[in-house]
């Protein structure tokens, strides 16, 4: 495995050490008021390292905003079919218990406020000396 020439701090790994890598992803959504105006789209994104001198660790993370308008939802196969503000049309499968019922209370034409969160963390973990 190669690691691009920024990484800092690379004179801290030392053979035997183990990579731990993690990911976090969520989602909150909510029905937009009838009537209400859509807001338009955002991402925001976000990172950070250790300082010189530890061992090295990065985080980065991203965080998605729309307003979605509803399509079609299947309580059958627990999936929703919505339309992004860039005209794209999607379906998910929606997985979590707390997931299916909220999407069994949307109906076509329905607008939702979605935000997506994803992270990830990679840090050494240095072996037992």
């Amino acid at each position: 495995m190669e690691a691009p020439a920024d990484v800092a701090n690379f004179d801290r790994i030392h053979e035997g050490d183990q990579i731990l890598l993690t990911y976090h992803q969520g989602l909150v959504a909510e029905v937009r008021p009838a009537g209400a105006e859509a807001q338009d789209p955002t991402r925001t994104s976000s990172s950070v390292r250790t300082p010189p001198g530890e061992a090295p660790t990065k985080a980065v993370g991203h965080t998605t905003f729309a307003t979605v308008q509803i399509q079609a939802v299947d309580p059958a196969s627990n999936t929703v079919t919505f339309t992004r503000p860039d005209g794209v049309t999607r379906t998910l499968a929606v997985e979590t218990p707390k997931g299916q019922q909220f999407i069994r209370r949307l109906r076509p034409g329905d607008q939702v406020d979605v935000t997506y969160h994803e992270a990830a963390a990679v840090s050494i973990q240095p072996a037992r000396r």
